[in-house]
């Protein structure tokens, strides 16, 4: 990366205070990342360029591919929406807190507005206290209410 011989410049912003190098270099990259994503899109705006699928390995317009932060996706959106339908696994069963049976539920929630600690609690459902514990911390337990 090209360095600059001064030490200082003066900043975009109208308090006048002075960044320092790296800070400068920082925003010329976001300057030139910007500069060039204007670039790709008027480059596909104007000529309507085509690319090639990594995938299917078709060469099709720009129209079917996604546009990330900075650059087009390697491939078309129907292999990309097929590629990860195929890796998508929906979770059916209920894991935690919530697969507990409704009776034990309600007696935590009882327990819990009673305002017993998380060791009583434990004690008296018969679930081991790390358990009750990583709950709360994860949040699944209905604390607070």
């Amino acid at each position: 990366m090209m360095r600059i011989s001064f030490r200082r410049v003066y900043p975009f912003t109208p308090n006048k205070k002075f960044y320092p190098q790296e800070k400068c270099l920082q925003i010329v990259e976001i300057y030139f990342k910007e500069i060039f994503l204007f670039i790709n899109i008027y480059l596909y705006i104007s000529f309507k360029m085509s690319k090639i699928c990594s995938k299917c390995e078709e060469e099709k317009s720009f129209d079917n591919f996604y546009l990330s932060n900075d650059s087009w996706s390697p491939m078309c959106k129907a292999c990309f929406s097929l590629y990860y339908k195929s890796k998508y696994v929906p979770s059916s069963n209920q894991r935690g807190f919530k697969a507990l049976p409704e009776e034990t539920k309600n007696e935590i929630k009882f327990l819990i507005d009673l305002g017993m600690p998380i060791c009583a609690i434990a004690k008296k459902v018969g679930i081991p206290r790390p358990k009750l514990a990583d709950w709360k911390r994860r949040g699944t337990l209905p604390i607070g209410g």
